[in-house]
């Protein structure tokens, strides 16, 4: 008698079945698995996309005038398959000046979602895969995918996302902070400086950026000869220098 017998196989989830190799039991006088008239067959119900698990692996198909032939059946198990997250680098985003939200594209091998996580929820939030600016700083964002029945958990990716404060913005409230602290402002003869900002000197300069008035810090500053007009005000300290502006009438 004759025994072919199916030798185990792995194989991961979504690959495709490994060839199906046999064990031969019984042969005399040296000979092997030429002599038969028909090779054994194997077959599995494991297809490409069956899940994660064990499936049966049957035997058949074999002739030999010479023996009489058995079959044993073997196992094809199927495992967990990597998966690899693709996230490219992140462009700078410029408050004022990009859009206060868009989408992060990060993609996996096996299709399944990804989930993002911020290293600082004041600079972004996130929702699902939109993100939307707060403010200007720096901030890692971690995508991720845990995996499932079929999938092994990917490797993270982190990419750093920098968030930084328009120019054109900072000015404008920069302008309006300081010209909050003059008072009154519009004004008509004098007016005085309410800030926390330590400054020594003002100057002020007309539309063409001409200087007009030139002052040491003082209580009150005289603008009363001045033609009517907007003027800036620039407030210069020991190592910073801010603006504001200033209405005459």
């Amino acid at each position: 008698a004759l025994t072919i017998s199916s030798i185990d196989l792995t194989r991961p989830y979504n690959e495709d079945n490994p060839e199906f190799t046999f064990a031969f039991e019984g042969f005399v006088y040296d000979e092997d698995s030429t002599v038969l008239d028909a090779s054994p067959l194997g077959s599995t119900s494991a297809a490409l996309d069956s899940d994660v698990g064990t499936y049966a692996i049957t035997v058949s198909g074999a002739e030999s005038d010479n023996y009489n032939i058995s079959y044993m059946g073997g196992f094809l198990t199927i495992t967990q398959a990597t998966q690899a997250i693709t996230f490219d680098s992140l462009e700078t985003r410029i408050i004022g000046e990009s859009p206060s939200t868009f989408n992060l594209e990060a993609t996996t091998s096996s299709g399944l979602a990804i989930t993002y996580q911020a290293s600082n929820n004041s600079v972004i939030s996130i929702d699902g895969n939109e993100v939307t600016l707060l403010a200007a700083g720096t901030v890692e964002i971690t995508a991720s995918q845990a995996g499932n029945n079929n999938y092994l958990a990917a490797e993270n990716v982190v990419r750093t996302l920098v968030v930084e404060e328009s120019v054109t913005t900072s000015l404008e409230e920069e302008l309006l902070d300081i010209s909050k602290a003059i008072y009154p402002n519009p004004v008509t003869r004098q007016f005085q400086i309410n800030t926390d900002f330590n400054f020594t000197d003002v100057t002020l300069y007309d539309i063409e950026g001409r200087v007009v008035k030139r002052f040491s810090k003082q209580n009150e500053y005289f603008v009363g000869n001045l033609t009517s007009g907007t003027y800036l005000v620039e407030l210069r300290g020991p190592q910073q220098v801010k603006r504001g502006r200033l209405i005459v009438r």
